[in-house]
Order: structure tokens, then C-alpha cells, then sequence
């Protein structure tokens, strides 16, 4: 047995899980925020109107084995070429020609093979493309944020990245928090909704942070929230500013 992965896809949109039933027990304030899927049905990727919204996904999968990235062309134009199905082949995997991929995120393509009964999960890892088994395991976070709290949390994260030091310490803006942890990414949580959760990979904090700047600079703001984000930016500048005299200071002594 290969080893198993976690594999991660983030996006940005909500709007895409219609409701098919919820458990009566479950606040409808947790609903409205966190929303396991499974109970959902999914008709497509598409933004909450006025909202920053984003789902989180992490599947389980056996890796198999690796192939060169030039095979990227063949997944970015969903085409099951004979070259794909010999390397498969190469590493007794099957692989039918009637196979379907779908691209899930930048770099995480799936191919369903209904003929052979797989299912498959490549990710690109730069200089190779890893090839998982799909076990069919899968969790997911649907949430969304107000337009004032996405630009507290990048704030957040912006502050997290420029003062980022070996200690554990919690940076908060509104009320969003942030817990930074030595060695891991840090803990998101909005302890009034009883939410909380933390990036698996690094690249999936960097992807988000990218996303609310996106959003933000994208999306109407009114009055008071761009004055709101220019401020916490000059805050950010003037910390900035602070810590190089600092360091200077403790340079020249």
C-alpha cells in the first residue's frame, strides 16, 4: 500500500451547494456559516453576492506514483492521450480511454475512469505530477465572510506574514482571531460563530490571503470600510517602519 495524502482545493464561491436537508439539531447560525456538503448538493462554483466566499476542500489519496510535468498539457485540455495511458499502464494502473479529467484547482486535476471502476487524484508538485488513488474520503468547509471581516482578516494576515517570529503568539482584528503556532499555520477562528480552522499547506494560507486582496480590491466597498482598510494598512506601514528602526537600533549596538 502506497502512502496516504491529504490533498487539498480552495476556491472561491459558495452559492454552488443547494440544501438538500439539514439535521434539525444544527443552529442556524452555524448553517449559515460552516456547511458540510455532504448534506448539500453541488451545482457549481459561484460567488455570494456582497461576500467574500471560499470552500475548503481535503481528500484523502494512496499515492501511486509520479510522472513528468509535461503531461499538463494533456490535464489542462482534459484530453486522455495514448501517452497518458501507456505511463499509467507503466505503473499497473489502468486507465481507459473513455476516461473524464476535471480540473478541481491550479494545480489538482481528477480523472474519473467509469470503465475501470477509478478514480484518480493528480496533484503538480513543480518539477513532477504525483498521482494518487482517490479512497473516496473527503471533507469540506463552506464559508463566507462580510466585507468588514474579510478586510480585518487580511489585515491579519498581512501583519501575521511581516511580523511572523519564532513564538507562539494571537493577532486579532475585529473579531477575527488568529493563533500563530512555531512550526504550522496558524488557527482562523470567529469565536462568536464557533468557528475555527487551519490550513493543511502553506501554499493554501498564501492562496486565500492573495483571494481577499483580490476580492477586496475588486468589490464595492462603501465609505467607511475603504476608509477602514486604508487605515489598518497605514497601521500595518507604520508597524513596519517601527520594526526596521529596531532593527537598526539593535544593529548598531
Amino acid at each position: 500500500m502506497g502512502e496516504r495524502r491529504l490533498i487539498t482545493i480552495l476556491r472561491f464561491g459558495f452559492e454552488g451547494y443547494a440544501p438538500v436537508h439539514i439535521p434539525e439539531h444544527v443552529p442556524d447560525e452555524l448553517v449559515s456559516f460552516l456547511t458540510p456538503t455532504r448534506k448539500f448538493m453541488f451545482h457549481g462554483y459561484a460567488p455570494v453576492a456582497g461576500k467574500f466566499s471560499c470552500i475548503y476542500i481535503v481528500r484523502e489519496g494512496e499515492f501511486l506514483f509520479s510522472m513528468s510535468p509535461n503531461f499538463k498539457r494533456d490535464l489542462n485540455n482534459k484530453v486522455v492521450s495514448e501517452e497518458l495511458r501507456k505511463v499509467f499502464s507503466i505503473h499497473n494502473c489502468s486507465l481507459s480511454e473513455k476516461a473524464e479529467i476535471s480540473k478541481d484547482d491550479i494545480d489538482v486535476w481528477s480523472i474519473f475512469d467509469n470503465v475501470n471502476n477509478k478514480r484518480y487524484i493528480i496533484v503538480d508538485e513543480k518539477e513532477r505530477l504525483d498521482v494518487h488513488a482517490d479512497l473516496s474520503r473527503e471533507i469540506t468547509l463552506a464559508f463566507f465572510l462580510e466585507k468588514e471581516e474579510a478586510i480585518f482578516l487580511e489585515d491579519i494576515m498581512l501583519r501575521e506574514i511581516m511580523t511572523r517570529r519564532p513564538v507562539s503568539e494571537t493577532v486579532y482584528g475585529g473579531d477575527i482571531f488568529m493563533t500563530c503556532i512555531v512550526g504550522r499555520n496558524p488557527i482562523i477562528s470567529i469565536p462568536r460563530r464557533g468557528f475555527a480552522f487551519r490550513f493543511y499547506r502553506d501554499k493554501d494560507y498564501d492562496k486565500l490571503l492573495k483571494m481577499l486582496k483580490k476580492y477586496l480590491d475588486s468589490t464595492d466597498l462603501n465609505e467607511e470600510q475603504r476608509k477602514l482598510r486604508e487605515e489598518l494598512r497605514r497601521s500595518r506601514e507604520q508597524m513596519l517602519g517601527s520594526r526596521s528602526y529596531l532593527m537598526n537600533t539593535n544593529d548598531s549596538e
